[in-house]
């Protein structure tokens, strides 16, 4: 049967405008300020404003990469207050930065130990008329541990060709009563294994309770992730192989990360290769598996 974990992945988010933001002369006192893609900053953060931005060079220690930056416009940008976390001008942020992320680093970004955010202006930045949002890229130290991990050198084309940030091969840890507990990331598929990443599902606009049931969507829709990264029936998969899938939290959730890892698992054997595309011969028989 599917198997399921919540991780806490917090969302980052990316955005790029590197210019001004435009004024008028119905704004009053609008700011022209607005930071720049490309830049690194020392501490991951989630907000900021002109009198706080003080960017690094990215071959310096650092936190957080700006992948991109946008601005809010329309009846967005002319509310009194900075967005609500979870409101719906940060949700159309998100998914601005959620692609210029993924374009920025060469491959989906949730493929790998990265972290997606979306920094807007302090409520002090917005009153004088700030109305940008910085889409900041974050390394991690493990898919279980979601803290940003400091680093040196940009994420620009990262995921382009091998790259020691990608999800690979994994272990699962088993609890006691058989039902999977962590994954344990690897350096390489030649490496005994049980578990690889096989891609993101993406979920539809439902609840999170809904899409975090263990008879959800969620289930169907990695079972058919995994298959596609096989290359067999999702037929074929059932009962030679289970699935893993790891769900954002639910506060990125509802900031509008739809994004969902899905995991092959294969319960008491030992692989050392990858299982991409090697079809039904890479698979136990079925019924092997739990």
């Amino acid at each position: 049967m599917p198997r399921w974990t919540a991780s806490l992945v917090v969302p980052v988010m990316l955005a790029a405008l590197t210019g001004c933001v435009e004024s008028s002369a119905g704004d009053r006192g609008r700011s022209t300020f607005a930071p720049q893609a490309g830049a690194c900053h020392r501490f991951d953060v989630q907000e900021g404003d002109r009198d706080s931005y003080a960017p690094v060079a990215c071959t310096e220690v650092h936190e957080a990469e700006s992948v991109h930056v946008g601005a809010f416009v329309s009846d967005d940008a002319e509310q009194d207050a900075a967005p609500a976390r979870h409101g719906p001008a940060l949700r159309k942020a998100f998914d601005a930065c959620d692609t210029a992320a993924t374009n920025y680093v060469g491959g989906e970004w949730r493929g790998a130990r990265l972290l997606l955010r979306v920094v807007i202006p302090t409520e002090q930045g917005w009153t004088a008329g700030e109305r940008w949002f910085r889409c900041d890229l974050s390394e991690i130290t493990y898919l279980e541990v979601t803290d940003p991990r400091p680093r040196q050198g940009s994420l620009k084309d990262v995921l382009e060709g091998t790259s020691d940030l990608a999800f690979d091969c994994l272990n699962v840890t088993e609890l006691p009563d058989g039902d999977p507990g962590g994954l344990i990331e690897l350096d390489s598929c030649a490496v005994t294994h049980d578990a690889e990443y096989t891609g993101v599902w993406r979920a539809p606009e439902i609840a999170f309770a809904n899409v975090a049931a263990e008879d959800g969507p969620t289930g169907d829709g990695c079972w058919d992730v995994v298959a596609r990264y096989v290359s067999v029936s999702r037929d074929d998969l059932v009962g030679r192989a289970d699935v893993l899938w790891r769900l954002p939290s639910e506060q990125n959730w509802l900031a509008g990360d739809r994004g969902i890892r899905c995991f092959l698992w294969i319960p008491d054997r030992t692989l050392t290769r990858s299982l991409r595309n090697s079809g039904t011969k890479g698979l136990p028989a079925p019924g092997r598996p739990g």
